[in-house]
């Protein structure tokens, strides 16, 4: 006997990958929603994770499979590092440790077949 009132679950895959480019370093990463929470894509219960071959330039790069509900909420995160303006020295006797950089996020909503397709405004 079949839940009919189940979701349907469809096939999402997903590459994140953090590469070099212009000496900065670029990242793209996803989230998955879970009841209130966000589990990153690779940790979520239904993601088999592969790690590609890295070309010049590519720090990493995977595919991520998942199982996931028709309208489940799918966060992407591009991450770009910020050029430094600081001298040497004024980069080790700075308070501020690390290096800035620039977050974009966008929601993505799960569809049939599997296609992500963005947010509709107004439902965050």
């Amino acid at each position: 006997m079949t839940d009919e009132s189940a979701p349907r679950r469809e096939r999402v895959v997903l590459f994140e990958e953090e590469v070099v480019v212009g000496g900065r370093t670029r990242r793209v990463s996803y989230r998955v929603r879970v009841n209130d929470g966000w589990v990153p894509a690779k940790r979520h219960e239904t993601a088999v994770a592969e790690l590609l071959s890295r070309g010049p330039g590519v720090v990493f790069r995977s595919r991520i499979e998942l199982s996931l509900a028709a309208g489940t909420l799918v966060e992407r995160s591009d991450t770009e590092q910020l050029p430094e303006s600081r001298g040497a020295l004024e980069h080790l006797v700075s308070a501020r440790k690390g290096t800035r950089g620039r977050v974009r996020r966008t929601r993505l909503v799960v569809q049939s077949g599997g296609e992500l397709r963005p947010e509709p405004q107004g439902t965050k």
